[in-house]
């Protein structure tokens, strides 16, 4: 599920059985044409994990090694607060439907559309304000943990110039 797409709908991509790259959703996903076609104000910015490629609409963070100045200091910070929120809000997805964290053993052609049913009745259940559910102690939560910092080395070189006009232009003078 794409959770940067509150303020315009939300969009849930789930054509592919088994993995696929975040980057991989993302390059097929309605809210990158929708933004692509300048449907969305031009002033905003998407945030993505080190998965994704850095350009004039995804900002990443910066290399580890490559965190010098307070500005970048303060990029980096705010990247790492701002996609806990998103972290948490696929845990809170996860806890009201368990079989997305334990596992789906069932055909995979019907894989997908408990995906994104889950992900239709998860946004119901926020629109009716209804109560988080708690963490089941023998079945906890698995969240994801990567290392995706090459699909961000790979395509990120270059197309930076925005997120260094974004660190220096506004981090910096915090």
């Amino acid at each position: 599920m794409c959770s940067c797409c509150k303020p315009y709908g939300l969009d849930a991509v789930a054509r592919w059985h088994g993995s696929a790259h975040d980057s991989n959703i993302w390059d097929n996903c309605a809210l990158k044409r929708n933004f692509l076609q300048g449907k969305y104000n031009e002033k905003l910015l998407l945030l993505g994990e080190s998965g994704y490629a850095q350009t004039n609409l995804m900002m990443t963070p910066l290399s580890e090694n490559n965190v010098n100045t307070r500005g970048e200091t303060l990029y980096q910070e705010s990247q790492i607060k701002t996609r806990n929120v998103v972290e948490r809000a696929f845990g809170i997805w996860k806890r009201r439907f368990p079989i997305l964290s334990r596992g789906i053993s069932i055909h995979l052609y019907r894989v997908t559309g408990i995906i994104v049913a889950t992900a239709v009745l998860h946004n119901l259940a926020i629109l009716r304000k209804e109560n988080i559910p708690l963490e089941d102690q023998e079945f906890p939560v698995i969240m994801e943990v990567r290392d995706d910092d090459v699909a961000s080395e790979r395509y990120g070189r270059g197309r930076a110039n925005l997120r260094r006009l974004l660190i220096e232009g506004y981090f910096a003078s915090l």
